[in-house]
């Protein structure tokens, strides 16, 4: 007697991204109010930020509408960190901190803010949005596949 067999194939549900990359000499919350003023939009902070590979961590605020099943993540890609280092030179008056910048994506170092969605009409509409603030110099469309860490742009909340 033949033992028929059944395989089943689990397929991820392989949800597509859109990126918008913006330049804006603004923070983080003060971009984020903006669009949410200007716009009718929501981001509020994330509880949970990024963390990149030098355990650093950068701001996510995140807009959900359920009504249209839509997601924003709006990320910082840019982080001023400060470190003292010892005064070599005994003479100095003052030990002064070396400031340095760290990028969450550093194939974009220009960039200072992306924001990340799940639908392309939604993020279209604010991406004619965006070009209406003052405080945005630019915002352009970013392709998934140049981004070398991915793992960045995929959530769980």
């Amino acid at each position: 007697m033949a033992i028929k067999r059944h395989f089943l194939t689990l397929e991820e549900d392989a949800k597509t991204l859109y990126v918008t990359a913006i330049h804006s000499e603004a923070e983080d919350y003060q971009l984020a109010f903006n669009l949410n003023k200007r716009f009718n939009t929501f981001f509020k902070r994330s509880k949970q930020d990024i963390c990149n590979s030098q355990k650093i961590f950068f701001s996510r605020f995140i807009w959900e509408n359920h009504a249209y099943d839509t997601q924003f993540t709006l990320l910082s890609n840019k982080k001023q960190i400060e470190t003292t280092v010892p005064s070599i030179n005994n003479n100095a008056l003052f030990d002064l901190p070396v400031r340095n910048q760290v990028y969450l994506f550093p194939e974009f170092k220009q960039v200072d803010f992306f924001i990340v969605s799940n639908d392309q009409t939604a993020k279209e509409a604010l991406f004619e949005s965006l070009k209406l603030l003052p405080i945005v110099s630019t915002a352009y469309p970013v392709s998934v596949a140049q981004f070398k860490n991915r793992s960045h742009l995929i959530f769980d909340s």
